[in-house]
């Protein structure tokens, strides 16, 4: 009776928008859904607790533990698309839509999405990010609803949209882009809706960045010196919480005046140009849309309210990209800043929506261009919905050859291990160079080079890399119980002359005991 009552309240097109995104979800990953595959953090992390307190991600482990700490594809898969349909059923409530056709398009492309695609990739940590894509639209939800309902008090909603801003930030950061482009997409809204609560809307927005964001470093401060430890300098988290102003002031001007367009791989991830050209129609048939949303309003008679809506017209990359323009050090394009990206189809799916529901003054003839946008915005974002499910599969394929790459030549450095004498499962183990080396020429690895371009997460010819990825998925996955050698067992291996006489994998001599130490010389 609960459920039917929660169902019976949702508004049809967020109904639409839920099981368009869970089940058109479902089809599309199927293939992922149902296969083994590794990405490079899989040897380490297929079974793990999670626990990146170091990455700022305290609250993470405790989220990924609701389907335990095992890696595993369906279920984590089938989780994170639970939590993403349930945010596409609120953003179709917040961007107010009320057909179910643009509702299911908005929950169908969300899923099909190749940021929703790294989610499921990475499956151990999947539905954990995904609830954190859920927790950010929440915390927006929290102000949105109250200022339009009118039930909450203000602080409150501030309040309750602060905790969840922090602790969608605490399972990982990029939540703060997403968080950013609704509210610009809503600040947009609420001039169009010309209530005149706009200014009341950016207060309590600002209010709840600021005071989510300062909850959150205040208790990742307090979460690291009680575990003591501190934050890593990977991609630069060490720097967090301060800022550069000259490096945020490039990272600016990379992102709008760069040749090469740098958000448009996280906009259409083209693989052809014809992918490219539909991404860009998308977007010149959004940046029509709010032209003729501002005349159609005759916000133009209003100069204080133009301002405002072209400065938040242009401030959308910038949200998009919030967290790099804020912490700069920490390095180039996130594969999970593509969920802000993916907001716009979204957004242009609503405001087309607005531009056909909102009666045109007398004065204001638009010759039926409004219909037209609607059905142009409809079958472009249906034609990338398909692009990326065809891109999405495409990433599993390939991770999933490389996965058949890395067991086949495991199983034969094993092989060659079980042959030396002194050889036992428990043996103590030295793994120098990079990875075994696959041939790296043809049409196949070429285009995995492409996609690798787009998904940053992807590495095509292999998921070793190192000594310790090696270690890991020889224990986890054929069953040996190897140990690492010490740093000074490590250095004596190397200063020897048996080591400087070996041969590089696949050379006879090329795997050696060494001082009671299994030693393998891979490809340097």
């Amino acid at each position: 009776q609960t459920l039917v009552s929660i169902y019976r309240k949702i508004p049809s097109p967020g109904r639409a928008a839920f099981f368009s995104a869970f089940f058109g979800g479902l089809l599309v990953h199927l293939y992922r859904l149902c296969n083994m595959a590794m990405v490079v953090e899989t040897p380490y992390y297929f079974y793990s607790e999670n626990n990146r307190t170091d990455h700022g991600r305290w609250l993470l482990h405790h989220v990924t533990n609701l389907t335990s700490w095992l890696d595993m594809p369906y279920l984590n898969g089938v989780t994170t698309i639970l939590y993403l349909a349930t945010a596409a059923a609120l953003l179709a409530v917040l961007f107010s839509v009320e057909n179910k056709l643009t509702a299911g398009l908005m929950g169908l492309i969300l899923a099909a999405s190749p940021a929703t695609a790294v989610l499921i990739h990475f499956s151990y940590l999947g539905d954990g990010f995904a609830a954190g894509f859920l927790l950010a639209v929440l915390a927006v939800f929290c102000i949105q609803r109250e200022l339009q309902a009118i039930k909450w008090k203000g602080a409150i909603s501030v309040a309750v949209g602060s905790v969840l801003l922090c602790c969608a930030l605490a399972i990982y950061q990029s939540g703060l882009d997403v968080a950013a482009f609704l509210c610009v997409c809503l600040l947009l809204q609420g001039l169009l809706e010309q209530k005149g609560f706009y200014l009341r809307q950016f207060r309590r927005f600002l209010l709840m960045g600021a005071f989510g964001s300062g909850l959150y470093f205040a208790l990742t401060q307090v979460i690291l010196s009680i575990s003591g430890t501190g934050l890593t300098e990977h991609a630069g988290l060490n720097t967090m919480g301060s800022f550069d102003l000259a490096a945020s002031l490039r990272k600016l001007l990379w992102l709008y005046f760069d040749r090469e367009h740098p958000y448009m791989n996280l906009l259409v991830y083209p693989t052809s140009l014809i992918w490219q050209l539909i991404g860009w129609l998308g977007l010149a048939a959004f940046g029509l849309t709010m032209v003729l949303l501002l005349v159609q309003k005759q916000l133009y008679r209003a100069p204080v309210q133009t301002v405002w809506y072209l400065a938040l017209l242009m401030a959308m990359p910038a949200a998009i990209w919030l967290l790099s323009i804020l912490q700069p050090q920490a390095g180039g394009k996130n594969a999970l800043q593509g969920f802000s990206s993916a907001l716009l189809w979204l957004a242009l799916l609503a405001f087309s929506e607005r531009l056909c529901l909102q009666p045109a003054r007398r004065r204001t003839k638009m010759y039926g261009v409004p219909r037209f946008l609607q059905w142009g915005a409809w079958g472009c974002c249906l034609l990338l919905a398909i692009h990326f499910a065809i891109f999405d599969n495409q990433v599993y394929v390939a991770a999933r050859v490389s996965y058949e790459k890395d067991m086949a030549a495991c199983n034969r450095l094993l092989s060659r291990l079980e042959q030396v004498e002194g050889y036992t499962p428990e043996t103590t183990i030295c793994i120098q160079g990079k990875t075994i080396r696959y041939a790296e020429e043809g049409n196949y690895d070429t285009y995995g080079q492409k996609l690798e371009r787009y998904f940053p997460a992807l590495q095509p010819r292999s998921a070793l890399y190192g000594q310790a990825s090696y270690l890991n998925f020889l224990n986890t996955f054929l069953g040996t119980a190897f140990k690492a050698a010490s740093v000074e067992e490590e250095a004596g291996i190397l200063a020897s002359d048996e080591y400087a006489q070996m041969q590089v994998w696949p050379a006879v001599n090329a795997v050696q005991m060494i001082d009671g130490v299994l030693v393998v010389r891979l490809w340097e």
